[in-house]
């Protein structure tokens, strides 16, 4: 694919048909925003890093923003399955990636996230 055709698609993907199925990108990335401070909270302190499976949890909340704004995107869905299978594999303490162990915080993130969610979906009430 050549720079014109990736920056033609990017404008297609950018049109307001996308703002429909996936809302107002201001918003939508502001609730993405909301959702990955908390989700993040402690790994912003000195000398943290994110990991594999935080990233396949902060897609999949990622991919939570976008469900709840414009149209229905079965894709939405399906993404957001596939990068909680993702994480639940990444983050599991049994399983061995190399010579290293990923570490186990997704049970207390999982339930800090849900609760950010429910506080979001109270106030939109």
């Amino acid at each position: 694919m050549t720079k014109e055709e990736i920056l033609k698609k990017a404008v297609e993907l950018v049109s307001d048909k996308r703002e429909s199925s996936h809302g107002n990108a201001f918003k939508n990335h502001s609730q993405i925003a909301d959702l990955w401070s908390v989700f993040l909270d402690d790994k912003l302190k000195i000398m943290k890093e994110i990991t594999p499976g935080d990233v396949a949890v902060m897609m999949c909340l990622l991919k939570i923003s976008r469900s709840t704004m414009g149209e229905f995107n079965r894709d939405d869905f399906v993404d957001g399955s596939a990068y909680m299978a993702i994480a639940g594999e990444l983050n599991d303490p049994n399983n061995i990636l190399g010579e290293e162990k990923v570490e186990e915080e997704g049970v207390r993130r999982g339930r800090e996230t849900w609760e950010h969610i429910k506080k979001l979906n109270k106030e939109k009430k």
